[in-house]
C-alpha cells in the first residue's frame, strides 16, 4: 500500500534525526584522576582499601557516574510524535470519502539549545567528578592524620613509661635510705605521689586510642572494635623542610585543587544557563507530515479517484511571554555570580589556612629543634648533675621530681610537635595536591603497639 510504505520511509527518517548523538564534554567514570597523591609504600594499601571500600566515596563515585550517563541523552532531540485521527463523519471530496488522517512530526529547538543542554550535563558531571576527587583527597588526608595520632600516642605511652620504670628506680634507692633513717617521709610519699600521677597519665594515653582506631575503622569501613596496628615501617619523621615556596603551594592550589576546579565547572554550568535562557526569546520549530486516507470515489472515471493526499506541515513557538524570559535571565545571571562569588570566597579560605598550615608546620619544626638540640639534653645533664649529689647523701629529692617532670614534658612535646607538623603537611597535601609527606627517616624508632598495663610492674608495697 503506499501509504504504509511511505510511513515506513519518514518513520525511519525521525527516529535517525531523533538518534543525534552529541559531543559530550564529559568522559566516562574511571579510576584515573587528575589529583594523585604520591602515598608511598607506607600509605598506599591503605589507601587501597579506601578507594575500594569506603561508603562515602562509593556514593561520590556512583553519583559521578549518574551525572556522566545524563550528558549523551541531554543533547538528543525530543522523541517525534506519531498521530492518529479518524474521521467520525467521513468528509466527502471530488476524488472520494477522507477516512482517516495520519501524521509524524519532531520539534526542532532553536539552533545551540541542544548543544548548550549537552554542556550543562557535561559541567554537571564533571563538577561530580571534582566533588568524588575531593572526598577522596580529605579522606586521604584524614587518614594519615589519626595515623599520625596514634603513632603519638604509642610514643607517648613508651616515654612516659620509661619515666615510670625511672621513679621505680629511685623508690629503690630511697627504700635502702629510708631504712637507714637517711631519708624522710616527705620524699618517700613525693614519689608515690609521682608515680600516681604518671600512672594516670598512661590510663589516659591508653583510653585515648580507642576513638582514634575508631576513627581510622570508619575510613576503611572496617568493623567496629577492629585493631589496627602500627607497624615499625611507618617512621614519619617531620621534615626541616619542604620543596615548595609559599608561592608555589599557592599556584599549585588554585591549579589542582578539587573543590575549586568543581566550582569552576559549576562556574561554566551557569554561564551555559544563561545562553540557554538567552535563547527561549527564540523559536522553537516544528516540522512534520500528515496523511489522509481517502476510499475510492463514488462515481467511476474520476481522475485521482483514491488517491492519498500528504500535507507537509511546519509550525513554531511563540515566546509571547518577554517578561517571563527576561525573569528567567535574571534569574541564570544572579545564579552565575553566586557561583562566581562562592569559588573566590573558597579560594580566599584556603589560601588563608594554607597560610595557618605553613606556620603551624614551620612553628613544629622550631619546637623540634629546639627540644632536640637544646632542652632536652640540658634537662637530662640537669637531671644526672641532681641525682649524683642525691645519691651522694645530698638532700633536693622535690628537685629530681621537678626536673623529671620537665624533661617528661619536653620529651612529650618532642613528639606533639611531631606529629601536629605532620598533621600539618597532611592537610597541605589535601588542599596543594602535592607530596609532602615521605617516609625515609629510618633512624626513628616507632613502637608498633603501646605497652599493656600488665607489662608494667607493680610497685611494692611497703
Amino acid at each position: 500500500m503506499r501509504i504504509k510504505n511511505l510511513m515506513t520511509t519518514i518513520i525511519v527518517f525521525w527516529v535517525g534525526l531523533a538518534g543525534f548523538q552529541p559531543i559530550t564534554l564529559a568522559a566516562e567514570p574511571d579510576k584515573a584522576s587528575s589529583s594523585q597523591l604520591i602515598a608511598g609504600p607506607v600509605f598506599q594499601p591503605f589507601f587501597d582499601e579506601i578507594m575500594s571500600m569506603n561508603p562515602e566515596l562509593e556514593a561520590a563515585r556512583a553519583n559521578w557516574r549518574s551525572k556522566a550517563a545524563l550528558v549523551e541523552p541531554a543533547g538528543y532531540l525530543p522523541d517525534p510524535t506519531l498521530s492518529l485521527g479518524l474521521y467520525l463523519q467521513e468528509v466527502e471530496t471530488r476524488v472520494g470519502p477522507q477516512q482517516a488522517r495520519f501524521g509524524i512530526s519532531q520539534s526542532l529547538p532553536w539552533k545551540g539549545k541542544l548543544r548548550l543542554k549537552s554542556d550543562m550535563a557535561a559541567a554537571g558531571a564533571q563538577a561530580a567528578r571534582r566533588n568524588y576527587e575531593n572526598l577522596r583527597v580529605h579522606l586521604f588526608s584524614d587518614f594519615k592524620k589519626w595515623v599520625f595520632e596514634l603513632i603519638y600516642l604509642n610514643q607517648a605511652i613508651h616515654v612516659t613509661f620509661g619515666h615510670v620504670e625511672l621513679l621505680k628506680e629511685w623508690e629503690g634507692l630511697m627504700a635502702a635510705r629510708y631504712t637507714t633513717d637517711m631519708v624522710g617521709m616527705s620524699d618517700w610519699i613525693r614519689v608515690q605521689v609521682e608515680m600516681d600521677r604518671l600512672q594516670d597519665r598512661l590510663a589516659t594515653l591508653r583510653a585515648a586510642r580507642e576513638p582514634v582506631i575508631a576513627e581510622l575503622n570508619r575510613i576503611l569501613n572496617r568493623p567496629a572494635g577492629s585493631a589496627f596496628k602500627v607497624t615499625a615501617g611507618m617512621q614519619f619523621q617531620l621534615p626541616e623542610r619542604i620543596p615548595y615556596s609559599r608561592k608555589q603551594l599557592q599556584l599549585a592550589m588554585r591549579a589542582d585543587n578539587p573543590e575549586l576546579q568543581a566550582l569552576d565547572s559549576r562556574i561554566y554550568l551557569k554561564k551555559s544557563t544563561i545562553s540557554l535562557a538567552r535563547k527561549n526569546f527564540f523559536p522553537d520549530f516544528k516540522v512534520g507530515v500528515d496523511f489522509i486516507q481517502t476510499g475510492s470515489a463514488r462515481m467511476d472515471g474520476i481522475d485521482g479517484s483514491g488517491k492519498d493526499p500528504v500535507v507537509l506541515k511546519f509550525g513554531l513557538t511563540l515566546p509571547l511571554n518577554r517578561k517571563k524570559y527576561r525573569l528567567l535571565q535574571t534569574a541564570a545571571s544572579e545564579s552565575f555570580v553566586a557561583a562566581t562569588r562562592k569559588k573566590v570566597g573558597r579560594q580566599n579560605a584556603l589560601t588563608s589556612r594554607l597560610a595557618l598550615l605553613r606556620f603551624q608546620y614551620e612553628d613544629a619544626v622550631r619546637k623540634m629543634r629546639l627540644y632536640r638540640e637544646k632542652l632536652i639534653p640540658d634537662t637530662r645533664d640537669s637531671l644526672d648533675v641532681t641525682v649524683s649529689a642525691y645519691e651522694a647523701g645530698g638532700d633536693g629529692f622535690l628537685d629530681i621530681i621537678d626536673t623529671e617532670r620537665t624533661l617528661l614534658a619536653l620529651e612529650l612535646g618532642l613528639e606533639r610537635a611531631n606529629a601536629d607538623g605532620l598533621k600539618a603537611l597532611a592537610v597541605m597535601e589535601q588542599i596543594t595536591i602535592r607530596p609532602l609527606i615521605v617516609d625515609t627517616q629510618k633512624t626513628r624508632v616507632v613502637h608498633e603497639q603501646p605497652l599493656d598495663k600488665d607489662n608494667i610492674s607493680e610497685r611494692k608495697e611497703n
